[in-house]
């Protein structure tokens, strides 16, 4: 399943992000505009990869665009701590 890919802006000492933006270049101006709106803060843009949801098979989804995704190396075990 292919889904178009979105974009959000989050701040980490803010809400969790609700908007989802169309194109990066949207969610950056978004970001922008709130880091005027809000000195101090962090806007981060974050770009959706994929979503993976709890079903019997489990349902991936890959986004559609061309964001890349580092390889795992022979050493790596995949858990991110």
């Amino acid at each position: 399943m292919s889904t178009p890919r979105f974009y959000m802006v989050w701040c980490p000492q803010g809400r969790a992000p609700t908007v989802r933006h169309r194109t990066y270049h949207d969610a950056k101006t978004e970001a922008r505009r709130l880091a005027r709106l809000n000195p101090g803060g962090p806007f981060i843009v974050l770009g959706a990869l994929s979503a993976h949801a709890t079903r019997d098979p489990v349902e991936d989804t890959t986004f559609a665009g061309s964001l890349s995704v580092p390889s795992p190396t022979a050493d790596d075990d995949e858990i991110p701590f």
